[in-house]
């Protein structure tokens, strides 16, 4: 992935309810997003993130209102933030335009947004509606150490494996809602995307799920609007994983439950749904925060901050079990595992050869997992 230097910079554009616009340049273009806070939102909750990401064409505003997830939001007190893509669309692994770094964007949004709004990095989840839904399958391929879980909506697995491959680092749980009678990303797969049953069966085996799925036919609770659907659940699977697909029998390229679009299901509303499947899931740690902990909570203490040459660190316990560090855009460049009983009580790892930048150390005992921000200058 193309290393970048970028700046941060915010500018509140719009107030509409409870959402406003912000936005930072990255790569050197600007990148807008709309947040919406829950309902009596304050700083200090470290809430759920759910990033929800607009079709090819579409935007964050019109997702917003097309998905109705904030009035979920607002009853379960999360997060959502709707980032716009350039020129309307998602660089998803289905051939558009490939300079764009949106993994990278979405890397740093998540940290800004913990800057900000104090969010929970343990529940972090993303969903999308068709070029958004295939974005979430690239971010569950690349970007599985950040997101707790994804849902998408029309969207399949991009078949541009010259764009990206999908290698993910850790089990994620997935939910897939798909129209078997959807015209632009069609069940049985197209030219740029696998076909639906074979995106389910790549997270099967990646999450090393039961190969047999209990199926479920949900009520028919509209009978006009020309619909069923079936509950396809494969779990558990392995790290209390999960994957889910809602299959929509003559279902079309919509989101379930959603106003406006002929071949709409309306038995269920996907966004209800999406998020009771993500409220199940969340990162392996015990934290909100990557700030560092007050010392008396501390398994180590950082020695210098910022680093130049080597990071050093003393131990205070001999529970930790695991050092790993990790760029700000979450892929792992250093890991020490088996450190049970480790007796040196200064511990340093060569970053000479690291990049200038921001970098995430993650410490790991018997229990719990502790974070700490590492700037290398």
């Amino acid at each position: 992935m193309k290393k970048t230097f970028f700046t941060f910079y915010f500018l509140l554009i719009a107030v509409i309810c409870t959402a406003q616009t912000y936005s930072f340049t990255y790569q050197g273009q600007s990148r807008n997003y709309i947040v919406h806070l829950p309902t009596g939102f304050t700083q200090g909750q470290h809430l759920p993130l759910v990033f929800n990401f607009h079709g090819y064409t579409s935007n964050a505003s019109q997702q917003e209102s097309y998905t109705q997830f904030d009035a979920v939001a607002d009853t379960a007190k999360f997060i959502v933030v709707y980032p716009n893509g350039i020129s309307n669309a998602w660089n998803a692994g289905i051939g558009l335009d490939p300079t764009i770094d949106d993994v990278g964007f979405v890397s740093v949004l998540i940290d800004t947004l913990h800057k900000n709004f104090g969010i929970d990095l343990c529940r972090v989840y993303a969903t999308g509606f068709s070029n958004g839904g295939f974005l979430c399958h690239r971010l569950a391929c690349e970007l599985s150490d950040r997101f707790a879980a994804i849902a998408s909506v029309s969207g399949t697995i991009g078949t541009s494996t010259s764009t990206f491959i999908c290698n993910p680092s850790r089990i994620v749980p997935v939910m897939h809602i798909h129209g078997t009678s959807d015209a632009t990303v069609s069940y049985t797969g197209t030219t740029y995307a696998t076909s639906v049953d074979s995106t389910i069966h790549f997270w099967v085996d990646r999450d090393i799920c039961p190969a047999t799925a209990d199926s479920t036919n949900l009520p028919n609770t509209n009978t006009s609007d020309g619909s069923t659907v079936t509950k396809f659940h494969y779990g558990l699977c392995q790290d209390s994983s999960e994957v889910i697909l809602l299959k929509i029998y003559g279902g079309s390229h919509s989101w379930p439950g959603a106003i406006g679009l002929s071949g709409t299901n309306m038995d269920i509303k996907a966004s209800g749904v999406i998020w009771t499947f993500f409220r199940n899931h969340h990162l392996p740690c015990a934290i909100t925060s990557i700030d560092n902990l007050a010392s008396n909570e501390e398994p180590v203490t950082i020695l210098q901050n910022p680093i130049n040459e080597k990071l050093t660190f003393k131990i205070n316990s001999s529970r930790i079990s695991q050092v790993t560090m990790y760029t700000i855009l979450g892929s792992k460049i250093f890991e020490t595992k088996n450190m049970n009983g480790f007796d040196k009580s200064i511990y340093e790892i060569n970053s000479s050869d690291f990049p200038n930048g921001t970098y995430l150390l993650n410490i790991k005992t018997d229990n719990r997992y502790y974070n700490y921000k590492i700037i290398k200058l």
